[in-house]
């Protein structure tokens, strides 16, 4: 599967955001940028929440734990995943510190970043990748200093849940619990509890079964693999759990899914 603590291979990746995206709390070592266009979307980021709008700009730094929740109204935008290296001028920066104020509103975006923000998904499009890491640049030394840059302080907090994200991306098969998990990041459950809730808006149960739903998405859309098997694989010991969850996350069932394919 895609593990949410990773260092992609890919430099710079680009999608675009449209209505129903969403995405579960994740973290990594590169920096995040989302543009709307039109429409609203609804992001959470260490433990903020957000509800960005048309002509806003919304920017994340390496190992910031963030999510998208579902967009409910029709939405145009993208966001662009890179490197701190393919802002050269600002790298040592973007990986010390984090974004005080990383939501940029139309008046505080000028019509000369607007205009670089829509070109970048131009050049992305038209595969210029010289020209793609040009205008990341650009972008970034812009708007560096109106997000509100400050030192990185490693809280304790912070720390436990990427730890425990970690954790669960690379064991989401095993049958564990918000105890056992909450023992090994060395806090209690309740504590374990509220920081799953605060930071990724959403119980360590509906994180583990996101987890585990992505890569059931996967194996049946990539693999023969029996269902039965799929299950098992991604830890549920009985099918009518994992046709109930998995229905439940996708309005299918997995045999809906698997036909999909053919």
């Amino acid at each position: 599967m895609i593990p949410y603590y990773e260092q992609n291979q890919r430099r710079v990746r680009l999608s675009s955001v449209k209505k129903k995206f969403w995405f579960r709390g994740h973290l990594h070592v590169e920096c995040e940028l989302i543009w709307v266009r039109t429409g609203q979307m609804h992001i959470i980021c260490d433990n903020q929440e957000y509800r960005i709008g048309a002509g806003e700009m919304f920017m994340i730094f390496p190992n910031q734990v963030h999510a998208y929740l579902e967009t409910v109204d029709d939405v145009d935008g993208y966001f662009v995943l890179f490197h701190p290296e393919d802002a050269p001028l600002l790298k040592k920066h973007l990986i010390h510190t984090y974004p005080k104020h990383p939501w940029l509103k139309g008046d505080e975006i000028s019509p000369e970043l607007a205009y670089s923000l829509d070109w970048l998904e131009r050049e992305y499009v038209a595969q210029n990748e010289k020209m793609v890491k040009a205008l990341i640049s650009t972008i970034m030394v812009k708007a560096y200093e109106s997000v509100e840059p400050v030192e990185n302080a490693g809280g304790r907090e912070a720390d436990v849940i990427r730890q425990a994200m970690e954790y669960l991306n690379e064991h989401y098969a095993e049958n564990i619990s918000l105890e056992g998990l909450a023992r090994k990041m060395g806090v209690s459950h309740y504590h374990l509890s509220h920081l799953f809730s605060g930071y990724l808006k959403m119980g360590f149960r509906a994180y583990l079964n996101a987890l585990r739903m992505e890569e059931a998405k996967r194996l049946l859309k990539t693999t023969d693999e029996p269902i039965t098997q799929i299950a098992y694989s991604c830890g549920y010991n009985s099918q009518t759990t994992f046709n109930r969850v998995f229905r439940e996350r996708f309005d299918k069932t997995p045999r809906e899914m698997r036909d999909e394919k053919k």
